[in-house]
């Protein structure tokens, strides 16, 4: 798997960046890291995904600061142009994709060059926060609506995605009913808070995936709950203050049933040979474990716990 050069990370709601030390323990040091390399201090927060209220910002104002900017700047939809991209790709230290309306915050970063400048800032080092529909973004396919299909204007532009190519509308159309690509960077696709229904959209939508051959993975993050995916390449399970993690329930993994799904001493949960295609594994991603994914994210799957204290750094190669 690609590793990102940044962490992303990826959450169901605000709570796990605001009520826990997981976060800042994480994003912080390589804020700073990255700040020593000639960036600014600053973060940028891109609300489209909710209009850009501004009591959303206020908020995020409080996540920035945990992470060690000094500033946050809110990149408004109404007035974003090619300084924004710019200083998303050159300048900041941290980049927050707001909750909200998924397909609408997407189409909004295609427009202006974002989706562009998101991955050039990642490659650049530098961390990147989705939450809730900036989670979804973070991953390899958009799935929103309940028949999994958006009405996306223009082209979808699968930049880190399988396809090397643009799906393009129709001739003579302008809009076409589809998943879209996004980020692509959390080899997943991503869904949040659709416990309570048992997560049947994601579900749905990785079997609608598998059956055109696209087997991908799916991350159910229920409320309260957080994943990073950190520059080596694991997946790191978000925790709380160890009084708050009672009762937190935690992402849930969904893989392609011929996939074999490891944990420590690589024993398999299931080689899936009797099962099709479209069945899935349920896979409990338990707080504070780490979690390698392989090259193709459907075969393989590896947990190590995180050691007490520890950093990036001083884990052992898996």
């Amino acid at each position: 798997m690609s590793s990102p050069a940044g962490i992303l990370v990826a959450t169901a709601d605000i709570s796990m960046l605001l009520g826990s030390s997981w976060y800042p323990s994480l994003v912080r040091p390589e804020v700073s890291r990255i700040v020593q390399c000639g960036r600014e201090r600053t973060a940028v927060y891109l609300g489209a995904a909710n209009q850009d209220d501004e009591n959303y910002f206020a908020m995020y104002q409080a996540v920035a600061e945990r992470a060690g900017a000094t500033h946050c700047m809110h990149v408004k939809e109404k007035s974003m142009g090619p300084s924004d991209a710019e200083f998303i790709r050159n300048r900041c230290c941290l980049v927050i994709l707001g909750g909200g309306d998924t397909p609408h915050a997407w189409r909004v970063f295609l427009t202006h060059g974002i989706d562009s400048a998101l991955h050039d800032a990642i490659d650049a080092g530098v961390p990147v926060l989705g939450i809730s529909a900036g989670a979804i973004q973070l991953g390899v396919v958009g799935l929103t609506d309940p028949d999994h299909r958006i009405r996306f204007r223009g082209p979808l532009k699968p930049v880190h995605g399988p396809a090397s190519g643009a799906a393009r509308a129709p001739a003579g159309q302008d809009e076409v009913e589809a998943p879209y690509w996004a980020l692509g960077r959390l080899p997943l696709i991503a869904a949040a808070h659709e416990e309570a229904n048992g997560w049947a959209a994601l579900r749905a939508g990785l079997a609608s995936m598998h059956a055109v051959g696209l087997q991908y993975a799916g991350l159910g993050l229920p409320y309260g709950s957080g994943v990073a995916l950190l520059p080596d390449g694991t997946l790191e399970i978000g925790t709380r203050d160890k009084k708050s993690d009672q009762g937190v329930a935690v992402p849930l993994l969904l893989l392609p049933c011929r996939s074999r799904a490891c944990v420590g001493e690589a024993v398999p949960i299931s080689d899936g040979t009797a099962c099709e295609e479209t069945l899935l594994q349920e896979i409990s991603l338990e707080l504070g474990t780490r979690w390698r994914l392989s090259d193709d994210t459907s075969t393989a799957l590896v947990c190590t716990p995180r050691p007490s204290g520890a950093l990036l750094r001083d884990l052992p190669p898996m």
